[in-house]
């Protein structure tokens, strides 16, 4: 269950949510359910438009409407719970602006929660003091079993309104001091893990011999994003992409999947796939190795355009390319009117060098090919 917020706050942080269903689908997992609830209240719908990245998972994606935000992120936890109640045995609780971090993240926290005999609500770092020596939930983000959920209601029947605040953090305190007035208790994974918390930088609250965390802040947001040689299976899922690309190509022809598959066998081209976890994402083409000067180019996906995995795939392929294969310098060519590439090329560090020589028309329109 995905906690979130999209007002005045959120102004400058538009990519959390984006970056936290980006990192979900490049894990491995066996959830139930994603539920991303929605509070109604001075939002930006924009924030939650990511459609077409919530049909590439196997999981169900629920996008759960509230009219308020009474109680804030653990109000939302909450409102989940009422909506779906006996549907799950356990909730898995995230803000936002923090992101699971590791493959079968789910199958680790239950392994933690039955392990520890949690008897009440399993957190990242539980915050025990002189202050709190009950403990609370000094992260927002955990895992609470519908066992103790229906404990809570049984104690008390409105709890979203017993929590609640206009301040977010007393909402906060007020969730532990619930679960403890409830018989409940706090225990955390701190021992085992990395336990990184974002106030105006990075603090450690875990271990600080690994780098294994199960949770991060946005701020450490790093897709896992992997390349391998393109082989004779990946060629539909290329020709897919490739095709939806040729407008911005230099050979603008649509081609079949026996022509693409003839090219291939006949070529074997250098090609490189872009995965996403499992999902094909694009793909980057590579050429003219002499001298050690490859030339390179990439195409994406359209379900997957336009949330910056073309800045970050180049990004990770140059670094590839430079590591693996000690090349020179890396070279590619641009059509001139394709003017959103060009900006991107800049923003990377890409030059222009000339123009070349060979003549594009584009509706009966020549059109320069920029060399960078």
């Amino acid at each position: 269950m995905i906690a979130t917020w999209s007002g005045n706050r959120r102004v400058n942080n538009q990519n959390y949510l984006k970056n936290h269903i980006l990192k979900l689908l490049s894990l491995k997992q066996n959830l139930s359910q994603i539920t991303i609830v929605k509070p109604l209240l001075g939002g930006n719908d924009s924030y939650y438009d990511l459609s077409g990245l919530f049909k590439q998972f196997e999981t169900k994606v629920v996008l759960l409407d509230r009219v308020s935000n009474d109680g804030h992120s653990y109000g939302q936890l909450f409102y989940a719970y009422e909506t779906y109640r006996d549907e799950f045995d356990y909730y898995i609780f995230v803000e936002d602006d923090y992101q699971p971090n590791i493959n079968n993240f789910d199958k680790i926290l239950l392994e933690l929660y039955l392990d520890k005999t949690v008897d009440g609500y399993l957190c990242s770092f539980s915050g025990y003091n002189a202050e709190y020596p009950e403990g609370g939930c000094s992260i927002s983000n955990g895992m609470v079993s519908r066992k103790y959920l229906d404990l809570i209601y049984e104690k008390t029947p409105n709890p979203i309104q017993s929590i609640n605040n206009s301040d977010g953090n007393i909402c906060h305190k007020n969730f532990a001091d619930l679960l403890i007035s409830c018989g409940l208790r706090f225990k955390d994974f701190a021992t085992e893990y990395r336990v990184p918390y974002f106030g105006n930088y990075i603090i450690d609250y875990g271990r600080t011999d690994t780098n294994e965390t199960i949770f991060v802040p946005n701020q450490m947001f790093d897709l896992n994003l992997e390349f391998k040689e393109m082989e004779l299976s990946d060629i539909p899922s290329f020709l897919e992409i490739r095709n939806q690309s040729k407008e911005f190509l230099h050979n603008d022809s649509h081609f079949t999947l026996d022509q693409a598959t003839d090219w291939f066998e006949k070529t074997n081209p250098r090609f490189y796939i872009i995965k996403l976890g499992n999902i094909m994402i694009g793909y980057f083409r590579t050429s003219n190795w002499e001298n050690n000067v490859p030339y390179i180019g990439c195409d994406i996906h359209t379900d997957f355009r336009g949330l910056g995995l073309g800045y970050l795939s180049y990004l990770k392929f140059i670094d590839k390319i430079y590591n693996e294969f000690k090349v020179d310098s890396i070279k590619l060519e641009v059509l001139s009117t394709n003017t959103r590439a060009k900006n991107l090329y800049d923003k990377l560090g890409f030059k222009e060098i000339g123009i070349s020589n060979e003549k594009i028309v584009r509706d009966n329109t020549q059109i320069d090919s920029i060399i960078m």
